[in-house]
């Protein structure tokens, strides 16, 4: 018989459900790590201090060392706030990376690791050329393709160091360490090396400055005002003037020299030139060429003994290089401010390192014109120091709503460099400030807005009572400009205002108003044989003041006088793709008439000793 306890059997237990991971739990592998902090650490800190050292220390002081002529401070100034920044991002990141576990952990090495390649290679290798930092505009969508090459460039190399660790574990380790090692000893090398090789360290901060003080102030007497519009070439002048013929009776009493000839083809030294009268054949460093133009200058002597005022606004780095050398004989000339806060040194410096080591992608972000540094740093409204910097908007509607005060003095000598028909243009025809959609209307655009400022001071000398007792000279530091090998090759370029290859002569504009003129009579036109030679001369003759011992003044030349004129042309190296730029200074001797180029002869050819742009000052 069988039991009946075989019904009484308990069933067997329902298998218990699983509970399902928690995305914690799915994501515990990440974090999990067999390594002690101390292990993670070795890892850290050589990663982290090449990250740091790379690019908080080493590469902003690269591009001062290489660059410092253009920067209104000096090392000493720059180099603590770096290395405390330094310090800062090496503890930051090294603590990060060390507190980071497992797989996270290697994730951001091989991050930083891929980081450190790419900064490091895009500044030794990967940089494209877009030229000096002079204010001209990059034509950036040409470079679409290097930017779409160099952006996938960027991935792969902070990729591979994925690639390595996920093949090569053990491999991964070392190497990264040793390249970390490796990158900071080539810079430290190459640091001390650059530092012993530099022609001069030196502090643009110990440069006086020019206040903006007594900006608008006129004699009641006489008064010799030079308006001088960067890069105002005479093809467009021709160009404003054909678009508005009531120019040239709102210019009565003016004439327009058309055959002047400029004397070099940059900024620097050409406006230096014209503040004294003394020429470089860049044989001298350029800050040794200026203290001694400055200082030993026969016109300027001549403002002194004469006692005038003047009073001279330019972009001090560019132009004089230091304003203490005026002080005595230019009015608003200062000695040296102090320092401004650590911090706006930093980042200006910063931004500027920024652009080299940054992709392609990124650099439209920290294109800054190098003038702009010099603002950036010292343009702080809360600051005891009202320093001059070109500002064509500021400077009309300072005009404006200040207006000119007369001074009872026996003379005034007043120089405004303006930014002309030189990039960046930033100002409309109505003096507002504006943003275009090509180069030929900015220029236009800024180019007639700084034409309506002169027209707005002649009304406001007009009010006074004193534009018959004004000489006013409108004139150039130089026309047309573009990085050419030679005047021959000019072609290679455009002419923005047309669009077609540029015939090569380069022709500044110089117009005057002398003091009585007949302002009824409408702008007249000269072919006088003039050249910036002509001008200091003339200037001192406006004032009353003896001008022979400093050479021939425009009255001085005859109408039709054969004179021989000579023009100094910057080459570049070898075409405008690759600079330097200032690489040959090109001699030409211009007879007749200076707007055909026919009548331009090559007769030197020299290696510049000394470039502003491409050596330390």
């Amino acid at each position: 018989m069988e039991s009946g306890n075989e019904n009484l059997k308990t069933p067997p237990a329902a298998e218990k459900k699983k509970r399902p991971a928690t995305a914690g739990e799915k994501l515990a592998f990440l974090w999990r790590d067999k390594r002690n902090w101390k292990q993670r650490l070795l890892n850290a800190l050589p990663v982290s201090f090449a990250v740091a050292y790379t690019f908080c220390l080493f590469q902003p002081l690269e591009v001062f060392i290489k660059n410092n002529s253009f920067l209104p401070f000096g090392i000493g100034a720059l180099t603590p706030p770096l290395i405390l920044l330094a310090l800062g991002v090496f503890v930051g990141l090294g603590a990060c990376l060390t507190l980071l576990r497992g797989k996270i952990h290697n994730a951001f090495v091989s991050l930083s690791v891929g980081f450190l390649i790419c900064g490091y290679l895009q500044c030794n290798l990967l940089n494209v050329d877009h030229g000096t930092l002079d204010g001209a505009s990059v034509a950036w969508h040409d470079y679409r393709v290097k930017t779409v090459l160099n952006l996938v460039l960027w991935v792969f190399l902070i990729l591979l160091p994925f690639l390595i660790h996920y093949l090569f574990p053990k491999v991964w380790k070392y190497a990264a360490r040793a390249l970390a090692a490796l990158l900071v000893v080539a810079q430290t090398v190459a640091l001390i090396v650059m530092l012993l090789t530099s022609d001069s360290l030196y502090d643009n901060s110990r440069n006086g400055y020019l206040k903006r003080e007594g900006i608008y102030d006129v004699s009641e007497n006489n008064n010799v005002v030079v308006f001088l519009l960067d890069r105002f070439d005479n093809k467009y002048a021709d160009a404003i003037l054909a678009a508005e013929p009531a120019l040239e009776n709102a210019l009565g009493g003016f004439t327009f020299y058309e055959n002047f000839v400029g004397s070099y083809s940059r900024t620097y030294p050409s406006v230096a030139y014209l503040l004294t009268g003394v020429k470089t054949d860049y044989s001298q460093k350029p800050r040794e060429y200026l203290e001694n133009a400055f200082t030993t200058s026969p016109f300027l002597k001549a403002l002194r003994e004469g006692e005038v005022e003047a009073r001279v606004y330019t972009d001090v780095p560019y132009t004089i290089g230091n304003a203490e050398w005026l002080i005595g004989t230019v009015e608003n000339a200062a000695p040296p401010m102090e320092l401004p806060p650590k911090g706006r040194i930093l980042s200006a410096m910063m931004i500027l390192s920024s652009y080299r080591w940054t992709p392609e992608a990124l650099k439209p972000y920290f294109h800054y014109y190098t003038n702009d540094y010099f603002t950036y740093v010292y343009d702080d409204p809360n600051a005891e120091y009202d320093v001059y910097s070109s500002d064509d908007v500021r400077f009309r509607a300072d005009l404006v709503s200040q207006g000119l005060t007369v001074r009872n003095n026996a003379a005034t000598y007043l120089f405004y460099h303006l930014s002309g028909s030189h990039e960046p243009y930033y100002m409309d025809a109505a003096g507002n400030r504006a943003e275009f959609a090509s180069d030929r209307e900015g220029l236009l655009q800024q180019t007639r807005g700084d034409i309506g400022t002169l027209l707005l001071y002649i009304e406001q000398l007009k009010e006074k009572g004193l534009y018959d007792k004004t000489t006013i000279i409108v004139t150039a530091d130089h026309g047309r400009t573009g990085t050419v090998t030679d005047l021959e090759h000019a072609s290679e370029i455009e002419n923005v205002l047309t669009g077609e290859p540029d015939t090569g002569e380069r022709v500044p504009v110089l117009m005057i108003k002398p003091r009585g003129a007949d302002t009824t009579v409408p702008l007249q036109r000269s072919q006088k044989q003039l050249s910036h030679e002509n001008l200091c001369p003339t200037i001192l003759e406006a004032l009353g003041l003896d001008h022979t011992a400093v050479g021939r003044s425009v009255k001085d030349v005859g109408d039709d006088e054969e004179v021989v004129r000579y023009f100094y042309m910057n080459g570049a190296k070898a075409n405008r793709s690759t600079a330097p730029r200032d690489w040959n200074l090109i001699t030409y001797k211009i007879t007749g008439d200076a707007n055909d180029f026919a009548n331009w002869e090559r007769i030197s050819t020299e290696r510049i000793k000394y470039p502003y742009y491409d050596s330390s000052r």
